[in-house]
């Protein structure tokens, strides 16, 4: 452990509820217990974010008819954007009000809600799926998420992966392979100079995908479901030029990038040998962990600074991992914040031995 740590730019979560479990990272939900007075004050922010913030504040604390009345300010002052009309519709059917439940929900396809596995999965819409009438909303929502799929490709295949090769790489072994995950406004780009000289020395190929969404200087992720066909992508790409072990894939990611990994783990424990949330956001009662399967159950591997301000969700989230079966481990770094430690390369080497299950 260290007493300082290496800043990596882009650390800054996003701060809409954006749908907890879809965006992921939304420990910066505390945010939104500071006054509207106060952020609008000391944060200089725009009248549209002041509002965002007061909805998801209201969200948060579970004031639904609160949630309703700001974001009904917030769609008049923005003109619609269906994270905010998908979050209107979760806080009207929390409300028992269910027919406007599905006034919002179908206007957040209209606007673009694509995220199948958000609609099928989220808790505040338990009792709407059973109505008859979302099973119209939900075919909606696939279309919508088969056309933005064709866009991802595209974009994908401009902008592919980068692939590290290790040191003395024989194409007649198959090797183990790391895919890493960028977070909120990093770059693909910035990623092999944390892990580069770890998988070159250990015979592990290093792949670097990158989001398809700019913010700034850098690129976010959409959610799981965008991310986890960015990773299949990388997977097809790989495999098609380089000798890679199935059974040795590694999952890993900093920030929104390890709540990306972990999530799509969960959805594909078969695929990952093992997943390394680094910094990573989990919600307890909204982020669900089923049971690890019987065999083939992927390791994980919790990397937190002790200073984070998701450190709380990240001992949960080790915690709710373990419960349900997965080998599991924590690690917290002392007087670190939302970076990578400082002795960086001899923690992700052994971040990856215990992944690997190796102890070269």
């Amino acid at each position: 452990m260290t007493a300082m740590a290496l800043r990596v730019s882009g650390a800054e979560r996003p701060t809409w509820r954006g749908i907890a479990r879809c965006v992921g990272c939304v420990a910066v939900l505390l945010i939104a217990a500071t006054s509207v007075a106060a952020l609008q004050a000391t944060l200089h922010v725009s009248d549209a974010a002041v509002l965002r913030t007061s909805f998801l504040g209201a969200l948060a604390a579970r004031d639904w008819q609160a949630a309703i009345a700001a974001g009904l300010e917030l769609e008049r002052a923005t003109g619609g954007w269906w994270q905010d009309r998908y979050n209107l519709a979760c806080a009207y059917e929390r409300a028992g009000e269910r027919e406007a439940a599905l006034n919002w929900l179908t206007q957040s396809v209209a606007a673009g809600l694509h995220r199948v596995r958000t609609i099928d999965e989220d808790g505040d819409l338990a009792a709407l799926r059973k109505d008859p009438r979302f099973v119209a909303i939900r075919a909606a929502v696939v279309r919508n998420w088969n056309a933005y799929a064709v866009e991802v490709r595209s974009r994908f295949h401009e902008t592919p992966p980068i692939v590290v090769l290790p040191k003395g790489y024989d194409a007649t072994r198959p090797a183990p392979l790391l895919i890493a995950l960028h977070g909120h406004g990093g770059r693909a780009d910035g990623w092999p100079v944390q892990w580069r000289e770890v998988t070159e020395r250990m015979g592990v190929v290093l792949a670097v995908p990158q989001s398809i969404h700019s913010l700034g200087a850098g690129f976010t992720w959409g959610g799981p479901d965008e991310a986890e066909l960015i990773v299949d992508l990388t997977l097809e790409r790989v495999r098609s030029e380089v000798a890679i072990d199935p059974s040795l894939i590694v999952l890993t990611g900093f920030s929104q990038g390890g709540y990306m990994a972990w999530a799509i783990g969960l959805r594909h424990p078969e695929r990952f040998v093992a997943v390394i949330p680094m910094a990573g956001g989990f919600l307890e009662g909204v982020d669900v962990v089923p049971p690890a399967p019987v065999e083939g159950a992927p390791r994980y591997l919790f990397m937190v600074g002790s200073h984070d301000r998701g450190i709380g969700q990240t001992r949960q989230a080790a915690k709710a991992f373990a419960a349900a079966g997965y080998r599991t481990e924590l690690r917290i770094y002392r007087s670190t914040g939302h970076s990578f430690p400082m002795a960086l390369v001899p923690e992700l080497k052994r971040a990856l031995r215990f992944a690997l299950g190796t102890t070269s």
